[in-house]
């Protein structure tokens, strides 16, 4: 009996809650950032795009120091696209000065939205639990060159790592100072979390500039960088502009229909299907790495959009089996997800894949406290059980919990995050070194606290796996026993 109320008091209390209040902004930035000099000739074409994998991924030599020939300090002023999110409160005022923000950022591949993914209604939210749950205010943002933020024509020695962590310290000043256009909030503590690239990028800020952050959250990160090069072989990349030529080319859809109709695509397919012995799933199989499907995907069943027409510097990974191989652990993933990250994926640049590697070895001066969040393997048949049971505490109706049940608990687990960890976390070689992102602890000597957190069945994009919910919460608990809680 007593169960029952306790389940039906959780129940009502979600109910209850007042819903985040959220306001999407363009936040102009000026920034001077010492960005690295390349000499290379820019991309024209798809084999210009595997050549550049082909240098970057060679053992020959370090591709970024043989095409660097200098530094230069750049200024730019750029427009960041934003969305500051802060607890719905009843009976009172908001008081900015109460609680902590958190800085959301995105790592490649993905935007903003990472941090409050739409899919099955917003249930792999992570701003929901950090804002709703906890009370924390969240500012999340699309990197330079990414989503609706500035995309400068030099993908090259423009959008790099060093830019990005510029554009990063001028939203911390803002949100310490009250000065984010259109949000009347000054914050007293501001803690950083990223994503992969944005997780490199907030290690780099704690050790460039220590002062400015209260606390890290490194998501789907360790400080061993050496399986990217594998990553991004991976990765076949192609030029943006012709990989998705409704998103980021200047091509229209009526246009793609016109040629399409033209060259007989759409009714090649239907004649496949009906006069050869191949099935409409072996047809989307093969079609799938390449152009034609994302051209026939955007005149059947895409919104309208506006090309971003995009330089031939922005790349992106092949297709949704790059996509899966390098951010998702099969098995613990909705299937749907997939195809709809495939469909919202976004652009790097030969800048930052030139620079990703380039950051601090160590944050010597950071005094803050650490968390390691990567995703990992379950150890223990019971652990899936334990990670269900954590969900349905705190939220019986998620949509991950009513999946979470149906996951093997014998699941082999051999592949999670491929990208920081080569495929498994624990793979130490070392019997007193618990796990590749505890190594990390050394990066941190003031640290005032450090923990490397292992996910269970858990791929590197933690915030679309099956768990992602308890993710969320233990990273929240890691900052409220810190003494950085939410309003």
């Amino acid at each position: 009996m007593y169960a029952i109320l306790l389940l039906l008091s959780i129940l009502w209390l979600n109910d209850s809650a007042v819903a985040k209040v959220c306001t999407n902004i363009t936040v102009p930035v000026s920034i001077s950032a010492r960005n690295a000099v390349f000499n290379l000739s820019p991309l024209q074409s798809n084999l210009d795009a595997a050549t550049f994998t082909r240098n970057y991924t060679s053992i020959k030599a370090n591709f970024t120091e043989t095409t660097l020939t200098g530094y230069d300090t750049i200024h730019g002023d750029f427009n960041i696209s934003a969305k500051f999110c802060r607890p719905g409160v009843t009976g009172s005022t908001f008081n900015s000065k109460n609680g902590t923000v958190q800085l959301l950022t995105h790592g490649i591949g993905f935007d903003k939205t990472y941090w409050d993914l739409s899919y099955n209604n917003y249930n792999y939210s992570y701003t929901d639990v950090a804002v709703d749950q906890y009370g924390f205010s969240t500012l999340s943002h699309d990197r330079l060159g990414v989503g609706n933020s500035s995309h400068p024509e030099d993908a090259l020695n423009i959008v790099q790592a060093s830019a990005e962590v510029e554009i990063l310290l001028e939203l911390t000043k803002m949100l310490r100072e009250g000065t984010l256009p259109g949000i009347n909030s000054a914050f007293s503590k501001v803690v950083h979390i990223g994503h992969s690239f944005g997780s490199v990028q907030s290690y780099t800020l704690a050790s460039k500039y220590p002062d400015m952050t209260n606390g890290l959250i490194l998501q789907g990160f360790s400080n061993n960088g050496s399986w990217f090069p594998a990553t991004f072989a991976a990765w076949n990349s192609k030029l943006a502009r012709f990989n998705e030529p409704l998103r980021f080319g200047n091509i229209s859809a009526p246009e793609v229909q016109k040629l399409a109709s033209k060259r007989k695509t759409v009714q090649f397919v239907n004649h496949t299907e009906k006069t050869l012995d191949v099935s409409p799933y072996e047809i989307e199989e093969i079609i799938e790495g390449t152009s034609t499907a994302n051209l026939l995907a955007g005149i059947d069943s895409r919104p309208a959009m506006v090309p971003q027409d995009l330089p031939t510097g922005y790349m992106t990974w092949a297709d949704a089996s790059a996509n899966q191989y390098s951010f998702l652990y099969p098995g613990y993933f909705d299937p749907g997800l997939l195809p709809f990250a495939e469909a919202h994926k976004f652009p790097y640049t030969t800048g930052e894949i030139l620079t990703i590697l380039g950051g601090p070895a160590t944050a010597p001066e950071f005094t803050g406290p650490v968390q390691i969040m990567t995703g990992g393997k379950s150890l223990f048949f019971f652990l899936p059980l334990l990670l269900c049971l954590q969900t349905a505490t705190y939220n019986l109706r998620s949509e991950p919990l009513k999946h979470a049940f149906l996951v093997p608990f014998f699941f082999p687990g051999a592949e999670q995050d491929n990208i920081f960890c080569g495929g498994d976390c624990f793979a130490t070689g070392q019997p007193d070194v618990s796990s590749i992102p505890a190594t990390a602890d050394s990066a941190f000597p003031k640290a005032s606290a450090f923990e490397a957190y292992i996910q269970p069945n858990t791929g590197h994009a933690v915030n679309v796996h099956y768990n992602s919910t308890a993710a969320f919460r233990v990273m929240q608990d890691f900052l409220v026993k810190h003494g950085l809680g939410g309003a």
